[in-house]
């Protein structure tokens, strides 16, 4: 299960508003400073941005589970960016499943990037599959033995997903931003399962 507590949340300097919510939101009993707090727990209590945020405090195992977020966010929206988004999911989930090489993967990433110029002039939304294709494809982000790349992959992560979502939620779009907080949680709720 991804944990993290409000001590970590204060040394990463964790927005102070947001921080002061939680606190007031989650029993004191339960949770003191240092007391292993569920992200599935950040999520209801804050809502999305802010447990994409915490996954940077999560410890050293939480590079694959962004991936895997980032990967299924631009998978459900690979319909808005074209063949070339498609291809680098579909490069990105092979070379998360170890049946890539990392070569593949930069190739697609580039294909993804020449077609993401011609899109400069598209809404924002129409760019999100592109946002968390980047996310899941970052050549830093893949290599989960380093837990300092943590929380440049949450970063990247959240730069793509959580901009996504407000751009979607700009456009009208709730039912994306919706649909990506059920699969973060479904997420959470799975990686605990398996402890």
């Amino acid at each position: 299960m991804l944990y993290t507590s409000f001590a970590q949340l204060r040394e990463a300097d964790a927005c102070q508003s947001r921080y002061r919510h939680l606190r007031s939101v989650l029993s004191k009993d339960v949770y003191r400073d240092e007391t292993p707090i569920p992200l599935v727990e950040i999520l209801d209590a804050n809502g999305l941005d802010d447990a994409l945020w915490s996954l940077r405090v999560c410890g050293e195992d939480v590079v694959s589970f962004i991936r895997e977020y980032a990967l299924r966010c631009a998978v459900h929206v690979g319909h808005i960016g074209g063949e070339d988004a498609r291809a680098c999911n579909a490069v990105t989930r092979r070379y998360l499943d170890g049946e890539a090489t990392c070569e593949e993967l930069v190739l697609a990433k580039a294909a993804w990037e020449r077609a993401m110029v011609a899109w400069k002039t598209k809404p924002l939304w129409e760019q999100l599959a592109c946002w968390a294709a980047d996310a899941a494809a970052a050549p830093w982000a893949a290599d989960a033995e380093r837990a300092s790349y943590a929380a440049g992959a949450s970063d990247v992560m959240q730069c793509g997903v959580s901009w996504a979502t407000d751009a979607a939620a700009g456009a009208g779009e709730d039912a994306e931003v919706a649909w990506q907080t059920d699969t973060l949680r479904k997420m959470l709720v799975a990686e605990a399962a398996e402890d």
